[in-house]
């Protein structure tokens, strides 16, 4: 199955774990090279030489790209043409800040993802699996939704500026002239929709994380509450079973709350 996260019913009956939330997230943070193999792995520095030119290219190249029209041709631009290309450029510079800030920090994504198989393990009743599962589920289909808006976004902005006669964001472009004709505007506007497309996809990575996040903490918060809830409601469960399941509720509070 080509999309098997987002099965509500797996045909093996296999629960997905929590980390699973994060698989199609975390197959796009291998893709703008944020997430390397193994030192020992051997494609480390294959994937590390991607990686580097990857990033120079999205937090380097493109604003330059977006700022350096403004000084080598800004006599070109109309004032709608100038109001979209500042919201672009204001866009771009934040979204190089937020990646710059983001990759000495990108082991917390390791850490994050074996926190919740701590709490997974608490999860020992049927129900508790599928809720997860369900969080699961849930998390790939908002990765789904925000991909198809962000594609629908770079694309129908390409194509409607293409076929308006300008450039779609404006990038310089020092080896092609849009106005040399029809041939010169498709060139230029097919360049500036590959070198955008990469970061607006970085952009919807920075966006979706803490959306995700947000959807697993608030199911384990709610297990978590039903576990309280259920409590010393059990004839069966002597007092010491009890006090050993309030102590993991306490530590599992802990591990979300970090």
């Amino acid at each position: 199955m080509k999309f098997k996260y987002l099965e509500e019913s797996t045909t093996s009956g296999q629960l997905f774990p929590s980390r699973f939330a994060y698989k199609y997230l975390e197959r796009g943070m291998k893709i703008v090279g944020w997430l390397r193999p193994a030192k020992n792995s051997t494609y480390y520095w294959i994937y590390t030489i991607y990686g580097v030119t990857v990033v120079t290219i999205l937090n380097i190249y493109l604003p330059i790209a977006l700022f350096g029209t403004y000084f080598v041709d800004f006599e070109r631009f109309t004032p709608s043409e100038f109001l979209t290309s500042v919201q672009i450029a204001f866009n771009c510079a934040c979204l190089a800040l937020k990646v710059f800030v983001l990759l000495p920090q990108i082991k917390c994504f390791e850490r994050a993802k074996e926190m919740l198989d701590v709490i997974d393990k608490r999860c020992v009743r049927h129900e508790d699996r599928v809720e997860v599962h369900r969080c699961v589920v849930l998390c790939n289909y908002v990765f789904m939704v925000y991909q198809c808006l962000y594609s629908s976004y770079a694309t129908l902005t390409y194509l409607s500026s293409a076929f308006m006669g300008s450039p779609p964001w404006g990038f310089y472009l020092p080896f092609v002239d849009y106005r040399d004709g029809p041939r010169s505007l498709w060139v230029a506007a097919t360049l500036e929709y590959m070198i955008s497309s990469p970061g607006i996809f970085c952009d919807q990575l920075l966006d979706l994380y803490p959306v995700i996040f947000g959807i697993l903490l608030r199911t384990h918060l709610k297990l978590l509450i039903e576990r309280v809830e259920r409590l010393r409601t059990d004839d069966q469960e002597s007092a010491d079973q009890s006090h050993e399941e309030l102590v993991n509720c306490i530590k599992d509070h802990k591990l979300l709350l970090k």
